[in-house]
């Protein structure tokens, strides 16, 4: 009888353990199980979240000269001692050389911010953009973890339109950028489809350029190649809104809505779609600017 209750005592810590491990998963708010099922676009088992970060492209090392080149720049004594023949003479100008006149660029107002995103019906603020580690930024939030972005607009402008977001300390990709989603079936949002986009590090690509499959946070992070857009960003100084567009593959401007669901951040043509993809809760979302001065 004792042999039987002490394995009985053991069996039952042994699954105390594991029910307790259970509920550290899934009472998480950010990652929600239901009748077996995860509930969020964010793997339940926090895959995305401890992707490692995405190392950052090694620069090109020196490249070795043309011995032509080399050979080119030679004095008439280098060659000589070589036993190379002499440079051929330099032609003779015929008129006096006139330097060509240069425009001088536009001078600029360089601002420097944070990105903060409140609920979409103004009842309060959810957090900040955070910096990106990983595949992708998620929600943070303390301003202290909030990713720091860059962007110049000509003196006297208060907006601009299809504008980079510069990461002032990337990881890999030097922009904040738009990335496709991991299960989006095209790199087209529309409002009859669930596909989605998140907000991640990318690299640069052209204003009004449909998607490109360029460098980006999500593919380095997971190796699942990912289209990613970079100069989608409208912004206004004066009421400090931040509203991306989405450029589809024919070159239209897609609905781009902007949401969360836990910590992820998501736009997508259609957040209802989404929604009934993956079933947690979503909240729509504004973003704004919040200078730092």
């Amino acid at each position: 009888m004792r042999f039987q209750l002490k394995h009985l005592l053991l069996l039952t810590s042994l699954l105390g353990l594991a029910e307790a491990g259970r509920s550290r998963r899934t009472t998480d708010p950010e990652l929600i199980i239901r009748d077996g099922t995860c509930q969020t676009e964010i793997p339940c088992d926090g895959n995305d979240y401890v992707y490692s970060a995405a190392a950052a492209p090694s620069p090109a090392g020196p490249v070795a000269e043309d011995t032509v080149q080399l050979e080119a720049r030679m004095t008439n004594a280098e060659r000589l001692a070589r036993g190379l023949p002499l440079n051929k003479p330099a032609p003779r100008r015929t008129s006096p050389h006139v330097a060509r006149a240069q425009s001088s660029p536009a001078p600029v107002v360089t601002y420097t911010a944070r990105i903060r995103i409140d609920r979409a019906d103004g009842t309060g603020t959810l957090g900040y953009v955070g910096a990106v580690t990983g595949a992708q930024a998620l929600l943070q939030t303390s301003a202290a973890n909030a990713v720091v972005v860059s962007f110049s607009l000509p003196v006297g402008s208060t907006s601009g339109s299809q504008i980079n977001l510069a990461v002032t300390s990337p990881v890999a990709f030097p922009n904040i950028g738009l990335i496709q989603g991991r299960d989006s079936t095209s790199s087209d949002l529309s409002t009859d489809s669930f596909n989605y986009i998140y907000i991640g590090e990318t690299s640069t690509t052209a204003a009004g350029a449909p998607p490109a499959s360029v460098g980006n946070a999500y593919t380095s992070a997971t190796n699942n190649p990912r289209t990613a857009e970079s100069a989608v960003w409208n912004v206004d100084v004066t009421t400090f809104r931040l509203v991306p567009t989405w450029i589809n593959t024919d070159g239209s401007a897609a609905p781009t809505n902007l949401f969360t669901q836990g910590a992820g951040l998501y736009a997508s043509g259609s957040q209802e779609l989404f929604t009934n993809r993956y079933p947690a809760q979503t909240i729509a979302a504004n973003y704004f600017i919040e200078l730092i001065v």
